[in-house]
């Protein structure tokens, strides 16, 4: 199966933008949005459409709305959640003043709302587009109070937001194509959707610029067990998160606590328990009765992350 590429999809949101929004400042902000979003790709469309794809989904018409519609939703929390954060500053929504970029945010969720509207007759699909989201709302909660502090937290948290919306991608796909839920394929794509962020926070704990999250304190799997580890450069980073250090005096330590951090254990064990959430999930995965070609095409991209 030919899955839409990431083009398609752009090409398909910015139509939508352009035909319904009906105002020439609000379409050239958020085709902004959507075409920055295209360029990093459009992950949960895949998933989605590829679920529409294992129970027999056919229309094609049904299966690129439905598409559009969960990254305009997807944009708009991420859009929130950066606005939220205070990071990611080289994306295109944080060169606009904060309020412009919210409001293009709502915009984009009454979007994904109308778009889904469409090719959802029975409202099941809406009705689950808003629970996954204050679940995710949830998730982001805990977050920005910082009450994440132990394993157990920081995967209740990821559950709530990453699991929650690889959740609703794959559980709308099987929707519209089977007609009604599966409970096989939510245990599996919020297993997936914390193998996904796991290996986002890996990969955010590492790298060498001004989006790294130990120079923003973040709280992920990878942070919680440097925090836990003993050692000079471990004294050095709890005495920063716990602000005895500057971000200045850090920043000169820079090169040397992320050489730590990629040699220590901390990155070790979480890309073991990312592995253990892609593996369960992969073999839920083919327990599910489905189109064979397709989900070896599922299984392919869940093994690609």
């Amino acid at each position: 199966m030919n899955l839409f590429t990431d083009e398609e999809i752009g090409e398909h949101l910015l139509n939508i933008i352009n035909e319904d929004v009906g105002d020439a400042d609000l379409v050239e902000l958020l085709s902004t949005f959507v075409s920055w979003k295209q360029e990093e790709g459009f992950p949960f469309g895949r998933m989605l459409h590829l679920h529409y794809a294992l129970f027999g989904g056919q229309d094609r018409s049904v299966a690129l709305q439905s598409v559009a519609a969960i990254e305009a939703f997807i944009l708009a929390l991420d859009i929130l959640d950066d606005l939220e954060d205070q990071d990611g500053s080289e994306k295109r929504w944080m060169e606009e003043p904060m309020a412009i970029s919210m409001n293009g945010s709502t915009g984009l969720i009454m979007l994904a709302h109308s778009i889904l509207q469409r090719v959802d007759s029975k409202g099941q699909a809406v009705a689950l587009l808003s629970q996954s989201g204050m679940r995710a709302v949830k998730g982001q909660h805990h977050d920005l109070l910082e009450s994440i502090r132990s394993e157990e937290t920081y995967f209740r948290m990821v559950e709530h937001k990453s699991g929650s919306l690889m959740a609703l991608a794959c559980k709308v796909g099987t929707l519209l194509s089977k007609g009604e839920d599966d409970e096989r394929v939510g245990v599996y794509s919020i297993e997936f959707g914390c193998a996904a962020q796991l290996a986002n926070d890996i990969e955010d704990a590492l790298r060498l610029d001004s989006t790294n999250d130990m120079l923003h304190k973040k709280r992920t799997l990878p942070t919680l067990k440097l925090l836990e580890h003993e050692g000079a450069e471990a004294d050095w980073l709890r005495h920063y998160y716990n602000g005895a250090i500057t971000q200045d005096a850090f920043l000169e330590r820079k090169k040397e606590i992320f050489e730590w951090a990629s040699r220590s254990s901390a990155i070790t064990y979480s890309m073991v328990k990312k592995r253990v959430y892609q593996l369960s999930a992969v073999e839920k995965v083919q327990q599910v009765d489905g189109e064979e070609e397709i989900k070896a095409q599922l299984v392919e991209f869940m093994q690609s992350i």
